[in-house]
């Protein structure tokens, strides 16, 4: 594992989502960049950071980005320049790995399971020749989405545009995976999700062609006011990142309706958005 300068060259790359946690998690600084250009020891690497990387590489894929380990986190000017493009980070992602059960770098994505995770029960039937059938079927236990939207990482303020704007999520939860894209959710046992994410509320479409005539543009600025409000629920250890983790966002709606942004507002949206 390296850190690798693409020179913003178009490529196909992996995402990761995650808690940082309390405990400190390795980072790249100015006095280690060289280093991490060279090798970073995968021992060295939070067990998030480990199982993504087995993840990035089981899927066919060479590249991952990790927000701890792609941005110089001691360089205010590094820092800027790359959080003003966290959204596109996210937006043009192959996919993101989602450690959606994981409170700090220590856990993991891949979490030890108490079986059994379902209950499986057996119904018969007769088949159209009048013969006597069996099928078996899963149910889980409890609500299977739990975890998901009430999980640790959906409670992190800048989580939440690196949910929304990534074109595919695969989220590791506490007891299931579940695959998320802008088409539907679905969990590991085949259960459709859909509602239950809150990704087709949220979701910005923006591969949509979206009119010039403000009726068509109302539906993406009430959208916004929705995952404002749950945004603003959500925490955040820095309280200066409160618009910078939601910047991403705001400037895919400047480029869908042309409004101007103004400071969490709209401009020509102001007597709603007030």
């Amino acid at each position: 594992v390296k850190v690798v300068e693409t020179g913003r060259q178009p490529g196909t790359y992996v995402a990761l989502s995650h808690c940082w946690g309390t405990q400190q998690i390795i980072t790249t600084r100015t006095e280690n960049i060289e280093d991490h250009k060279k090798a970073i020891d995968f021992q060295q690497l939070s067990k998030t950071f480990q199982d993504a990387v087995t993840v990035t590489r089981k899927l066919g894929q060479r590249f991952l980005w990790i927000d701890s380990l792609c941005i110089i986190q001691n360089s205010a000017e590094d820092w800027a320049k790359e959080s003003s493009y966290m959204g596109d980070i996210y937006l043009t992602a192959t996919f993101t790995i989602s450690a959606a059960g994981a409170v700090a770098g220590a856990i993991g994505c891949f979490m030890p399971r108490t079986p059994p995770l379902m209950d499986p029960i057996t119904i018969q039937y007769l088949s159209s020749n009048l013969q006597l059938e069996s099928i078996h079927i899963g149910l889980p236990r409890g609500s299977l989405h739990s975890g998901l939207d009430d999980g640790p990482l959906q409670s992190r303020a800048w989580c939440l545009q690196e949910r929304v704007l990534s074109r595919r999520n695969i989220h590791f939860c506490q007891n299931h995976i579940v695959w998320e894209c802008q088409m539907t959710s679905i969990a590991e046992n085949g259960e459709h999700l859909d509602g239950a994410s809150g990704m087709e509320a949220y979701q910005l479409k923006l591969q949509d062609k979206i009119g010039t005539s403000s009726h068509l543009k109302d539906p993406l600025q009430s959208r916004f006011r929705k995952i404002v409000q749950d945004y603003t629920h959500r925490g955040l250890t820095k309280p200066f990142d409160k618009f910078p983790a939601i910047s991403g966002l705001a400037q895919k709606i400047h480029q869908e309706t042309g409004d101007k942004y103004v400071a969490g507002l709209w401009y020509n949206h102001l007597h709603n958005d007030l």
